[in-house]
């Protein structure tokens, strides 16, 4: 209940503050916040966008959690979700589970990147993880002005994934598989031993190693990011269902 009070006020205050800025700008509070709801909750189609822009929002967050809960400051899931959209759409044309499979392999393989800076150099993964998101970003601009750019080379931008998961209505089946996935990591978390042996070491290595809880250092922890490969992408007005890769996806995150 308590977190549940706190994750409200903080939607509350955030509210508010976007309330207080648009005034400072000479806008109205009132019309600003009305533009807020009518676009994300005040019709069908508002809510099924909310919805589907949840999807990769809530898993690249899961991919940060437990990296955190170890005590590893994995600050690089903006690349790591890059790298496993690219990976998703080149294997989408053999069906949504080898795009999926190909999404979290690469997302892990670009996060291992910075773990083996840590372990051979001591590299710290605040800075490696940051850093590699702008090579992710560069590199998926290079995809979509060279190999992956589509077919008409009008824009920079790919063409349609190969294939899409069912969708329900408006939402494709990605919106409860990832809240499957959220309740499973919770599970991991909260509900198992290997979830109490991450929070904690994560917590305080020292007192775990003093109760004898069998853990690695966080040094050695592998940063995973996965990457929800049919979300609505902002870079073309494309079908719902038919993603694409764009550089404007990368630059607008990058911001």
């Amino acid at each position: 209940m308590r977190r549940m009070l706190l994750a409200t006020a903080a939607c509350a205050g955030a509210i508010a503050l976007l309330a207080i800025s648009a005034a400072l700008f000479g806008h109205s509070p009132a019309l600003v916040l009305r533009t807020l709801y009518e676009g994300s909750v005040g019709s069908r189609f508002a809510i099924e966008g909310t919805l589907l822009k949840s999807v990769p929002l809530l898993l690249t967050g899961l991919s940060v959690v437990v990296a955190f809960r170890a005590g590893a400051w994995n600050i690089g899931a903006e690349g790591q979700f890059i790298v496993g959209a690219i990976a998703a759409l080149v294997a989408s044309r053999y069906g949504n589970a080898a795009a999926l499979v190909a999404a979290a392999i690469a997302g892990a393989a670009w996060a291992s990147i910075a773990s083996a800076m840590r372990l051979w150099r001591n590299a710290p993964e605040v800075l490696t993880t940051i850093l590699l998101n702008f090579i992710a970003v560069h590199l998926l601009g290079w995809c979509v002005n060279g190999p992956l750019r589509e077919a008409s080379a009008r824009y920079p931008q790919s063409d349609p994934a190969a294939s899409a998961l069912r969708a329900i209505g408006g939402v494709h089946v990605g919106f409860p598989l990832a809240i499957v996935i959220a309740v499973a990591v919770w599970w991991m978390l909260y509900r198992t031993t290997e979830g109490l042996r991450l929070r904690a070491t994560g917590f305080n290595p020292d007192a775990a190693r003093y109760a004898r809880i069998a853990s690695h250092s966080p040094k050695r922890s592998i940063r995973i990011g996965a990457w929800e490969p049919w979300s609505h992408s902002p870079g073309r007005s494309a079908p719902r269902s038919s993603p694409t890769a764009c550089t404007g996806c990368a630059a607008g995150t990058s911001r």
